[in-house]
C-alpha cells in the first residue's frame, strides 16, 4: 500500500473543506458507517445464538459493498471517503525540496512550509500538476496559510 500523507486535522468541518465536498458529508458518512457496523453487530449476534460454533458471516462482505454503493452513488461521500481512506496518496521523494524532512515509514510535520511542499510532492499534487489547476493558488500566500490552516500539519504512514 506504501505511505501515504494525511492532514492532522480531525475537524470534520476542515476536512469536508480539504475535499471541497457539502457541509454535512462527513457527518452522514460516519452515519452510514456506523448503521453498517450496527447492522454487522446484529448479524453476527443472530448468527451466533442459532449456531454453537464461531464462523465469520458471509454477509460482512454484502455490508462492505452496500456502504460502497452509497458511496459511489453520491460524489461527495465518495471524494470524502477515498480521502479519509488515501490521504493524498503517496509522496514522490523527487518533488521535494532538500530541506524538507521525509523520514521513515511514520511521521508528521506541523511546518507550515514542511507541509505544503509534501502536499505538493504527493500523488494529489502531482495530478494538480498535470492538470495545471491547484484547488488554491501556490502562489498566493494567504491561500496557502489557509491549507496549512485547514490541515493543521500533516502526517504520513
Amino acid at each position: 500500500m506504501g505511505t501515504r500523507l494525511y492532514p492532522c486535522t480531525k475537524d470534520p468541518a476542515n476536512l469536508e473543506k480539504l475535499c471541497n465536498v457539502e457541509r454535512g458529508s462527513y457527518q452522514r458518512l460516519r452515519m452510514l458507517e456506523e448503521m453498517t457496523a450496527n447492522f454487522r453487530t446484529l448479524q453476527h449476534e443472530m448468527f451466533h445464538e442459532n449456531c454453537e460454533c464461531w464462523i465469520k458471516s458471509e454477509h460482512d462482505q454484502e455490508f462492505d459493498y452496500e456502504l460502497w454503493k452509497i458511496c459511489d452513488g453520491n460524489e461527495d461521500l465518495s471524494r470524502l471517503s477515498g480521502f479519509l481512506m488515501s490521504g493524498w496518496g503517496k509522496v514522490d521523494r523527487l518533488w521535494l525540496p532538500d530541506n524538507v524532512k521525509f523520514e521513515g515509514s511514520i511521521g508528521g510535520t506541523d511546518d507550515p512550509d514542511e507541509s505544503v511542499n509534501l502536499i505538493h510532492a504527493s500523488d494529489m499534487g502531482a495530478y494538480w500538476r498535470t492538470l495545471g489547476k491547484h484547488p488554491y493558488d501556490p502562489e498566493t500566500p494567504g491561500q496557502v496559510a489557509r491549507l496549512w490552516h485547514l490541515c493543521e500539519g500533516v502526517s504520513w504512514h
